[in-house]
């Protein structure tokens, strides 16, 4: 910990942590290849009084906060090139995240402050892309499961939630010219708590130079609680 200010406090927290990443390809042949990707890591945070954090607290020089994160996933990809240039793929992926944070400030009741939640989500899709002359047409269908948990023995708090979505996409790139590209698109997603919304989209690119282009585009989008 570093103590920038000399107020006695840490400016920057005692930081200890790991992060892994490997990536493994895999060729069936020429046209068909998949690909996993997997991070894993841990951090542990502690800031405070840089009496106690240093060894020499007390029951003056007591106060500190601690986070610790615990944080998991993988991409999956699955992908099929055809001799027209159509091309199939799968996509999966899988996240966990795990965080506490205990602070030594005492609570209404009685005991130090502490929160412990944990959150997994995934996403899947498959889609096919085809081209047909200047236009490039791709459909898929999707889906998302987003779970949050939290320990209620230190909160009165409801903050849990479990949300799956179903989606169908489709969207259409249509090369007008060598410089000007009209992109439109509609999704449908269902929300298993707040139901249906048919999202559509729209968005014209021009090329003006190798350097420089423009795009305007407008649709619609949700964001859930």
């Amino acid at each position: 910990p570093v103590d920038l200010g000399n107020d006695g406090f840490s400016s920057q927290p005692k930081v200890r942590g790991f992060t892994v990443n490997p990536k493994l390809f895999y060729y069936f042949n020429d046209s068909t290849k998949l690909t996993l990707n997997i991070s894993t890591g841990a951090e542990q945070r502690i800031g405070g009084d840089m009496d106690y954090l240093t060894g020499a607290g007390d029951f003056i020089h007591s106060y500190y906060q601690e986070n610790k994160t615990d944080r998991s996933n993988y991409q999956l990809l699955f992908e099929k090139k055809y001799n027209n240039g159509a091309i199939f793929s799968i996509k999966n992926s899988m996240g966990l995240f795990d965080r506490s944070i205990e602070s030594s400030i005492i609570g209404s009741d009685g005991k130090p402050g502490r929160f412990d939640g944990k959150q997994i989500s995934s996403w899947s899709e498959i889609s096919y892309l085809k081209h047909a002359g200047k236009n490039d047409v791709v459909a898929g269908v999707d889906f998302s499961t987003d779970n949050f948990s939290e320990d209620t023995a230190l909160t009165h708090l409801n903050r849990g939630y479990n949300y799956n979505t179903i989606g169908v996409f489709a969207q259409d790139d249509w090369k007008i010219s060598h410089k000007a590209t009209l992109e439109t698109g509609l999704r449908g997603d269902f929300h298993n708590v707040f139901g249906s919304f048919i999202l559509p989209h729209v968005s014209f690119l021009y090329e003006w130079n190798k350097k420089f282009s423009t795009r305007i585009g407008g649709g619609l989008g949700y964001k859930v609680p």
